[in-house]
C-alpha cells in the first residue's frame, strides 16, 4: 500500500484575493507561511519517506518546510505544476464568469477546450499520471507527500479514484489543506479531503 499525503501549498496574495492563479511564480504571503509551518507540525508524526513538489516557489517553500521536520530533501518535478489558465492567469473568479462565460462552461463540462490560450486538461492528465506512476513503482509500502496546487491535486484525484477529469472545482481543497489516498493492488480509498484543522485563525 501507497500512502499520499495531498498537500495544497499555503497561501500567496493572489489566492487571497481569488485570482486564477496558474503559472505565475509568487511566494507565500505571510499568512502563507505561517500555514505551512501549522501544516508541517500536523505532519510531525507521519512516517513521511518523500515529498514532491511543483516547482513553483509557492509549492516549493511549503515543501521545503516539511522535508525540513523529516530531514528529506524536496523532489522538485515541473510536471506537478499548476495548470496553464492563458487569458484567465490574474484575472479574479468574478471576471472569468463575466468575461468568459462560455469558456468556462465549456471547461468545466469535461475534458474539451482549454482556457484561451491555456492547457487542456487532458495534457495536464497525462503528466500528472506519469508522476503517479513514478510514484508508485519507486515508493512502494511508503509514505509519499505531494505539495502542489489545487487543480494539479484534484487531477491526482481524478486519476486515483477513476473519476473521469473534469475543468472547475469538484474537490475543494483550500491552501495548506491536507487531503489522504491510499493506494492497493484492489484500488484507491480517500481517506480524507481538505482537512484544515491544523491552521490557525487567519490574522
Amino acid at each position: 500500500m501507497i500512502k499520499l499525503l495531498l498537500v495544497r501549498h499555503g497561501e500567496t496574495t493572489w489566492n487571497a484575493e481569488h485570482r486564477y492563479i496558474g503559472r505565475t511564480d509568487l511566494p507565500l504571503s505571510g499568512e502563507g507561511r505561517r500555514q505551512a509551518r501549522a501544516l508541517a507540525d500536523r505532519l510531525a508524526s507521519e512516517p513521511i519517506s518523500a515529498v514532491y513538489t511543483s516547482d513553483l516557489r509557492r509549492a516549493l517553500e511549503t515543501a521545503a518546510v516539511i522535508a525540513s521536520a523529516h530531514g528529506l530533501p524536496v523532489r522538485s518535478d515541473p510536471r506537478l505544476r499548476e495548470m496553464d489558465f492563458g487569458l484567465w492567469e490574474g484575472l479574479s473568479a468574478a471576471e472569468v464568469e463575466r468575461h468568459y462565460a462560455a469558456e468556462l462552461a465549456a471547461w468545466r463540462a469535461g475534458l474539451g477546450p482549454a482556457p484561451p490560450g491555456g492547457e487542456t486538461l487532458t495534457a495536464v492528465a497525462a503528466r500528472v499520471r506519469a508522476v503517479l506512476d513514478e510514484i508508485a513503482e519507486r515508493h512502494r509500502l511508503h509514505t509519499v507527500a505531494i505539495v502542489a496546487h489545487g487543480g494539479t491535486l484534484q487531477m491526482v484525484l481524478f486519476l486515483s479514484l477513476g473519476i473521469p477529469p473534469r475543468g472547475g472545482w469538484v474537490f475543494h481543497m483550500y491552501n495548506a489543506s491536507l487531503s489522504e489516498v491510499r493506494l492497493d493492488r484492489d484500488g484507491a480509498a480517500l481517506i480524507r479531503l481538505n482537512d484544515t484543522h491544523h491552521l490557525p485563525p487567519p490574522r
